[in-house]
């Protein structure tokens, strides 16, 4: 005899509309899980985007906390939304936004590889890339208004990851720019490719920005000491 489909329960409601939250809070989610919608939009990385993720998470795991499991999947669900969100809260509640600035995945990285997963088959899907590119500067604007945060707060990356990371940004300026060679791929009509154009060059603003950021703002205040772990 086959199995009966489950019966969605409180807690997969829930999940569900967590997820919801997810992608409300973070659009490049949106990218990630193949979802149609806000394909050129950026999360909210500065001080007040991370604090109202921190409280949909605290608001999520209460609710959570107070409901009850019904069978095993449920167990499951229940220990894993606990678990992740109660994460969140604590890396908010520690600062880590204040100091998200690494070589491999933080916001530096994260602002432009985004495009490696957006669909370029259409003039539509090249006119999202071209609104993204010019969504940058005000997602970067967020992003170093966290950093400065920390430098208030004394809460700094180390000064490895500060100068790797504006090597990296380097990248994104001049003629050889990640950004003016994606622009030069589209075959669109002359007035989307002129937007293209101008979202790479805007692009480009941006992460001079941060380069003189990492440069004259963060790297004077930046400890040489890599902690990780506890000692972090």
């Amino acid at each position: 005899m086959a199995d009966q489909p489950r019966t969605p329960t409180p807690l997969d409601e829930l999940s569900e509309q967590w997820l919801d939250t997810l992608l409300e809070l973070t659009p490049e989610l949106h990218v990630h899980l193949g979802r149609p919608g806000r394909e050129a939009d950026y999360a909210d990385r500065s001080p007040d985007g991370h604090a109202a993720a921190a409280d949909a998470a605290r608001a999520m795991l209460s609710r959570v906390r107070g409901a009850d499991a019904v069978d095993p999947v449920d167990e499951i669900t229940k220990a894993e939304l606990i678990r992740t969100l109660g994460l969140d809260v604590e890396m908010h509640d520690a600062g880590f936004w204040q100091r998200d600035l690494n070589v491999i995945a933080s916001p530096g990285q994260d602002l432009r590889d985004i495009f490696d997963l957006m669909s370029t088959e259409t003039d539509d899907d090249w006119s999202n890339i071209a609104e993204r590119m010019s969504n940058i500067p005000a997602a970067m604007s967020g992003y170093l208004d966290s950093l400065r945060a920390g430098i208030a707060a004394g809460n700094m990356p180390a000064i490895r990851q500060v100068r790797e990371v504006a090597a990296q940004a380097r990248k994104q300026l001049g003629p050889d720019s990640f950004f003016l060679a994606l622009a030069s791929r589209s075959k669109a009509p002359a007035s989307l490719a002129r937007d293209l154009e101008s979202g790479a060059t805007t692009a480009i603003e941006a992460y001079a920005g941060l380069v003189d950021f990492l440069d004259n703002d963060l790297a004077p205040h930046a400890p040489e000491a890599d902690a990780v772990g506890r000692e972090h």
